[in-house]
């Protein structure tokens, strides 16, 4: 589009996730506590197979770690509006019991993280085009109706000075999982929840 042809050289950023097999473990996206141990945040420039792919987080989820069923996770890449900024969950390790939000300029470098909860986790973060951030977090310990473990409900935080954020509240309430915020190009967010009533087990859209 033109957006991109005014850039000139387009790049895109993805998650590569490590093999089930190698990682003995089951995941499901919900389930905030299980993960691909060593799946990390790429960089592909320009969108090509001849393009130069870049690894940004090994240094963070890898840590000289020698085992690699210890290493971290990744998840859930968001790309500022500028362009110059990434917004991603991760989990520094298997033995971190946390994921947390953090943002990092789009080569890499200056990796801060914005929350610091002393309980729950922290994912699915977006950009709000008003400067807050939204995320899907297990941190108000809320259980589950069916599974009886902690429900992701969605939350919004303002940026403080310092970039991380503050003031962070919940705006969704479901006694099973509100994930996936999206953002609308109308500052609308749009959601999945996972609903059960009687019989019916189903994602519908909010």
């Amino acid at each position: 589009d033109d957006i991109l042809d005014r850039s000139g050289q387009a790049a895109i950023v993805f998650v590569r996730e490590n093999s089930r097999t190698n990682n003995q473990s089951e995941p499901m996206r919900s389930n905030v506590d299980e993960f691909y141990a060593g799946s990390d945040l790429f960089l592909l420039s320009p969108i090509s197979t001849q393009g130069k792919l870049t690894n940004l987080t090994a240094q963070y989820t890898q840590g000289g770690q020698a085992d690699v069923r210890n290493y971290g996770a990744v998840a859930d890449p968001e790309i500022s509006y500028d362009g110059n900024k990434i917004l991603f969950a991760m989990k520094t390790s298997r033995n971190n019991t946390r994921w947390h939000i953090y943002e990092m300029n789009i080569d890499g470098t200056s990796l801060v993280r914005l929350t610091d909860q002393a309980v729950g986790d922290d994912m699915d973060p977006a950009y709000l085009p008003n400067g807050q951030i939204v995320f899907t977090s297990t941190r108000l310990q809320i259980v589950d109706e069916y599974e009886r473990r902690d429900s992701p409900l969605l939350h919004v935080g303002d940026r403080g000075a310092d970039g991380r954020l503050v003031n962070i509240r919940q705006i969704s309430f479901n006694q099973s999982h509100d994930v996936n915020p999206m953002v609308h190009s109308s500052g609308k967010i749009i959601y999945s929840r996972w609903e059960h009533l009687g019989n019916p087990n189903k994602f519908p859209l909010f």
